[in-house]
């Protein structure tokens, strides 16, 4: 199923260009430049191929670093200024 959607037509210069986004079915775990896991939903079933406890951990340190550390330093700066 490769559907493509043009989100907006982008002009650069005198070159006007289509973005046009690719669905992305699967979610690759990297550690030290290898790739350790990937997570595929593309046929409708979520599957896994790879090192589970080392993707997970690299999958809960990336949820780390962009939801829970920006939601506590912003809890903390409120709590703060208070």
């Amino acid at each position: 199923m490769n559907k493509k959607v043009i989100l907006k037509e982008k002009i650069i210069g005198a070159v006007a260009m289509d973005i046009v986004p690719e669905c992305m079915y699967s979610m690759i775990f990297h550690k030290d430049n290898e790739d350790i896991g990937r997570l595929y939903w593309g046929d409708g079933v979520m599957k896994f191929e790879g090192i589970t406890e080392q993707s997970a951990q690299v999958f809960f340190d990336y949820l780390l670093g962009i939801l829970v550390n920006p939601y506590v330093k912003a809890k903390l700066a409120k709590k703060e200024s208070k």
